[in-house]
């Protein structure tokens, strides 16, 4: 509702207000001229607030429900007499309520333009009042506990943006190419892989290489795996048709690039992993592996990555490991709530880490 509407429609609303008859609302709920004016004083408060308009047809149909019962008719009497008072006092709120009015600019052709209508942010924090309806109640006083609840908020993100940007991933990662088979077709087994891949520090600074991880992924968007190793085997750095035996960690000039070949021994005891990696998609010849070994990287700061550069959260891929380990209802309320808190730390800080 605009501000320079308000006065006719505040007007309208009294009029037809004073209007109504109870009696023959009593008499007649369906009565068709009071009707009429009550869908008028609800379409024109709905207005005003959709939130108010809702309510009174609620009541309303409460009240016809009971009338046409006929067989309370006290009580019936009682229902109209909330919803006329109802009514009288979102009118009398509507009436000391102040809308400021449409602020216009002028254009450089001169036209005039609405800053609501323009600009759509600015309209929304116009029109809803956002900052002035959520720090204050309904007594018009600031409530301390929200503030607080936005303070603590503030805090936390800070804090993650800050984790983010100081620690945030500084290789460059790509697969040149993954071979692995296993030595036995069933459980236990071991899993002979070989991955070469290039990596390149992004970074104007000398960095590390500190740790290379495997991982085959059970869920990769919930950060839960079937298979998790902290480290490989023999790691050689190839240099054309040379390969050299390296440890790390690895140092790293700015901007430089190493092609790493990684020749790593999985063990599989379970039987769950081993029937994800023989899983194949495709149609007859044309197959290729569903579920794959994935490397991750891990710098000298503790942040690990995936091959695709994406950050990820070894504390969480831990904590599904001993999820299993709570038993009773409370136990795994409390560690099913703890998993989850983390997952959003760990999005929050991949996001963060994708803007950076």
């Amino acid at each position: 509702m605009k501000a320079e509407d308000k006065p006719k429609y505040l007007s309208e609303l009294k009029t037809l207000f004073s209007s109504l008859d109870k009696e023959k609302l009593l008499g007649d709920p369906d009565n068709e001229q009071e009707t009429q004016r009550l869908n008028r004083i609800s379409a024109i408060l709905r207005n005003f607030s959709s939130d108010i308009g809702e309510e009174i047809e609620r009541r309303k149909t409460d009240f016809q429900k009971w009338c046409r019962a006929g067989k309370r008719q006290e009580h019936s009497k009682n229902v109209l007499n909330d919803l006329l008072q109802y009514i009288h006092t979102k009118i009398e709120e509507m009436d000391v309520y102040k809308i400021e009015p449409d602020k216009t600019y002028e254009s450089d052709n001169g036209k005039l333009f609405d800053l609501k209508t323009s600009v759509w942010p600015l309209g929304d924090f116009y029109y809803l009042n956002f900052i002035k309806r959520f720090y204050k109640g309904k007594n018009g006083k600031v409530s301390k506990i929200k503030i607080a609840i936005i303070v603590t908020i503030a805090v936390v993100l800070g804090a993650i943006t800050y984790g983010a940007v100081k620690n945030r991933p500084h290789f460059d990662y790509e697969m040149l190419g993954k071979v692995y088979e296993a030595r036995d077709n069933n459980v236990p087994t071991v899993i002979d892989g070989w991955f070469t891949s290039k990596i390149r520090n992004i970074s104007e600074e000398r960095r590390y290489l500190e740790y290379i991880h495997y991982i085959l992924w059970r869920d990769q968007s919930l950060g839960r795996s079937w298979i998790y190793g902290y480290g490989v085997g023999d790691v050689y750095e190839v240099n054309g048709g040379e390969r050299r035996l390296v440890e790390l960690p690895i140092l790293f000039e700015p901007n430089e690039v190493k092609t790493l070949a990684l020749d790593v021994d999985i063990p599989i005891s379970d039987k769950e992993p081993y029937l994800a990696l023989t899983e194949r998609e495709g149609e007859g010849v044309f197959t290729w592996p569903k579920n794959e070994i994935n490397i991750l990287l891990e710098d000298s700061r503790g942040n690990i990555f995936d091959e695709s550069g994406k950050l990820l959260s070894q504390e969480v891929t831990d904590t599904w490991w001993v999820l299993p380990n709570n038993k009773n209802f409370k136990s795994k309320i409390i560690a099913d709530t703890d998993l989850y808190s983390k997952i959003v730390v760990w999005k929050i800080r991949r996001f963060l880490h994708i803007l950076n």
